[in-house]
């Protein structure tokens, strides 16, 4: 314990004045003659011992009251630790003082009973008070203070007053920059709250203290500076980002810092002299508490990290808001990234609502016009609550090449970067897809009609232009002019055949293979057909009874739309016949039929840069299954088998923030550099190497939609894409004490809402924790008690005086015997 004011604790000295008082003011006996002297005698020796436990311990409680006002005049202080006491140690002193009372009137009821005298019973309950009180002190002292003690015993080793005080910081100040940190709240945001006493408390340091500014956006090494003014400026500049690192992380960089910072010091010391660090270590931390900010999984990893600096002091200032209140769009859904000219895409996204931010929303959709505008798409009404509700928007008659727009909530909020999520569409030239087989007029038309009708074709609203030929024209086709082929129980392919599909795939093309009757199975065991088909063919056999397509697991890409969609259709498909295989080691069963065996039904595998899928009963309504009699199955499955083959969604416009877009370029011409025109309206310039066939974008830190356009005008090429926040950062659940006592560990940081109460928490943690209230109360209870002793003691005394006088007078008025 350290007093802020130690010349005042000479002003102890003034304790003896009750000791003093005690004996000049003692009352002197008086002389008088009394009958049955032996009997006042008696009284007088028990009242005399009595009377003097009294009067020491009123004037111990005396002597207390003063040397406590002294104490709490010179304002100790003790070092920052949890003083508060645990359960145990409140439980305990409980159950001792449960005891001490249940003991003292026990042992008074026991003597009771006996019907002892009078002035025994004082005598003996007088003493028994005592022994209780000693008791309960040693217990008190045993059970709870010694336990106590030794809880902060590391504590009361930290520096004194003295030593702390003139002592200058090395501080780093560590920001939380995520997105939620733009949540604003009486006309500010987190991010400019946290500013705010962030530059009050810079003034506040020590004269030649060290500061170092960062932010969880950044992954820079942090470096001390001397000036002030350089470190208010960055202050000043700090903006949130959509990228950033947990706050874990960047307090092990700290921790880093500080630890590099004592070595060089000590390295600046001579041999044989003791190195004693000149800066007090602190980190503040800046933060709304926002879960998504922090990694609980890496508590352990982080408390080891804050042992290898005991001394550093950490600091956590929430400026957040305790019940914040939110609508938020995240989740964002395409039906697909690439389209055809006039094509039709579904837009979709979730939104969820807290506090406030719950109830009837408006949400609209546009999309960005030739002039930068956004056209509006139309508004759709939904309901908002903590569950999430996904809005749909149908898009149709996209022209592109490139089509951007954003879903918007019509009505802002205190949190904006999640009132609004971009989208990004590429609108392509149709696919090509051949189709061929022995027989056009049945098994052909059923495929096209399903893919792609001929009227579609001609209005040219279909994503497909399709062309048929007899298996017999196919080797002689160029087939570099389509980008899915596929085969209809087709029967005996030969060498060439097999070779020019195996040219196709290598190449990229996708291609589709329907056995049925017509196979031959000696024909696709030829040695260059097993190099690309996903399986042997080993015979076609009938079920014993009619079995469906198992669609168990739906998360393969084939079958995502019947699991947006509906896949009671699919699955009620029965299948009489099919042809039995054996997948390659290197090919995947997308899905298996019901059979007991699990008899693969759809198979894939890559050859080269394409895909090739097996279906292993045939397209048409034959009798081994009526795959095609319900419309929509053989609608969906054609058209996902074509979108999945000729990999239609591998190339993505879509991104969260922190994955770094990877956007093709053209075939048709080089291009030396790309303009990327940004969000903010900058469009920087992107050198390319020779060759090259895609970019990276790794610069990509702002939400929005960007454009890439060749800087050279002649050229022919657009692309784009949207970077949208990651949804956690919409999440604004907080970090209670408990979560934060297992990141930190209990009592290895001190929380503070405002300067004030930094103030206090950093001079607590400087120069340890005063104790004046504690005194003060202590006091107060002592004083209060001694009022109340004195009291009872002559009120005790003076009635025990007129027993004896009465007990007298009336033994002198009786006759004697």
């Amino acid at each position: 314990m350290s007093p802020q004011n130690p010349q005042l604790l000479y002003f102890l000295a003034l304790a003896a004045i009750p000791v003093i008082l005690h004996f000049l003011l003692r009352a002197k006996p008086k002389k008088l003659l009394f009958p049955a002297l032996r009997l006042i005698q008696m009284q007088r020796r028990a009242n005399r011992r009595r009377m003097r436990l009294r009067h020491l311990l009123l004037l111990l409680l005396r002597m207390a009251v003063i040397a406590l006002i002294v104490i709490g005049l010179a304002r100790p202080t003790v070092p920052s630790a949890n003083y508060t006491p645990s359960i145990s140690e409140i439980v305990t002193t409980l159950v001792i003082l449960a005891a001490a009372a249940g003991g003292y009137w026990a042992m008074l009821r026991f003597w009771r009973r006996k019907q002892l005298p009078d002035y025994e019973l004082a005598q003996r309950r007088s003493f028994l008070r005592g022994g209780v009180a000693v008791g309960t002190l040693v217990l008190f002292l045993l059970l709870v203070v010694w336990p106590f003690q030794r809880r902060i015993s590391a504590a009361i080793s930290q520096p004194t007053i003295q030593q702390a005080e003139n002592l200058p910081v090395a501080a780093v100040f560590l920001f939380d920059t995520s997105l939620s940190m733009d949540f604003k709240y009486e006309n500010k945001t987190r991010l400019e709250r946290a500013a705010e006493i962030a530059t009050q408390h810079l003034n506040n340091l020590p004269a030649s203290s060290r500061i170092a500014i960062s932010d969880t956006a950044s992954n820079e090494p942090i470096h001390f500076s001397p000036d002030r003014a350089i470190a208010q400026t960055q202050i000043q500049e700090l903006k949130s980002s959509a990228i950033s690192a947990a706050i874990n992380d960047r307090i092990r960089a700290v921790v880093d810092l500080q630890v590099d910072d004592i070595s060089r010091g000590q390295g600046a010391v001579a041999d044989g002299e003791k190195f004693e660090d000149q800066f007090v270590r602190e980190l503040y931390i800046f933060t709304d508490l926002s879960q998504h900010a922090w990694q609980p999984e890496g508590a352990r990893l982080l408390q080891n990290e804050l042992e290898r600096l005991a001394a550093l002091g950490v600091y956590l200032i929430d400026v957040g808001v305790e019940e914040p209140s939110n609508t938020s769009l995240t989740d964002l859904r395409l039906s697909s990234q690439t389209v055809p000219q006039g094509g039709v895409v579904t837009v979709d996204a979730a939104v969820t609502g807290t506090g406030t931010g719950s109830g009837a929303k408006t949400v609209g959709i546009s999309i960005q016009g030739p002039a930068g505008e956004m056209i509006d798409q139309g508004s759709s009404d939904v309901q908002v609550d903590q569950i999430a509700t996904r809005v749909r928007f149908p898009l149709s008659g996209l022209t592109g090449p490139v089509v951007q727009g954003e879903v918007r909530l019509e009505t802002d909020d205190s949190l904006s970067f999640d009132d609004a999520i971009s989208f990004t569409i590429e609108v392509q030239p149709p696919k090509q897809v051949l189709i061929v087989s022995d027989n056009y007029a049945t098994k052909a038309n059923f495929f096209r009609t399903a893919l792609s009708p001929e009227e579609l074709e001609l209005s040219g609203d279909s994503p497909y232009r399709t062309k048929v030929i007899d298996s017999a024209q196919f080797a002689a086709e160029d087939l570099s002019r389509f980008d899915v082929v596929c085969w209809l129980d087709v029967g005996q392919p030969g060498f060439a055949d097999w070779r020019a599909l195996q040219r196709f795939l290598e190449a990229g093309g996708g291609a589709i293979l329907f056995l049925g009757p017509n196979v031959n199975q000696a024909s696709y065991l030829d040695e260059t057909a097993q190099a690309i088909l996903p399986a042997d063919l080993l015979a076609n056999r009938p079920f014993r009874e009619d079995e469906q397509f198992d669609l168990r697991n739906l998360t393969h890409p084939l079958l995502r739309a019947f699991a947006e969609w509906d896949t009671s259709e699919l699955a009620s498909v029965n299948v009489a016949r099919h042809w039995r295989t054996k997948p390659a080691d290197d090919a995947t069963v997308i899905v298996p039929y019901t059979d007991a065996n699990e008899t693969a039904a759809i198979i894939e595998r890559t050859v080269g840069q394409g895909r090739i899928i097996m279906i292993t009963t045939p397209f048409d309504r034959s009798e081994w299954s009526n795959l095609v009699t319900s419309v929509n199955v053989a609608v969906v499955l054609s058209d996902q088998l074509a979108q999945y083959v000729s990999r239609h969604d591998d190339e993505r416009y879509n991104y969260t923030a922190g994955q770094i877009p990877v956007i093709k370029l053209s075939d048709e011409f080089e291009i030396k550099q790309l303009l990327v025109r940004k969000p903010d309206r900058t469009q920087p310039g992107k050198d390319l190497p020779p060759g090259a066939d895609e970019v990276v974008i790794d610069d990509a830190r702002l939400l929005g939609n960007y454009r890439l356009i060749p800087r050279n005008a002649d050229i022919d090429f657009e692309r784009g894409f949207s970077i949208n926040a990651v949804a956690s950062e919409s999440d604004l659940s907080r970090l209670g004490t408990s979560d934060l006592n297992a990141l930190f560990g209990e009592g290895r940081y001190e929380a503070a809402r405002d300067i004030d109460n930094l103030t206090r928490q950093v001079r607590q943690g400087r120069v340890g924790r005063e104790i004046f209230p504690w005194v003060l109360a202590i006091m107060i209870g002592i004083f209060v008690a001694e009022h109340f002793v004195a009291n009872y003691f002559y009120q005790t005394e003076t009635t025990a005086a007129e027993d004896i006088t009465r007990g007298m007078s009336s033994n002198a008025d009786q006759p004697a015997a």
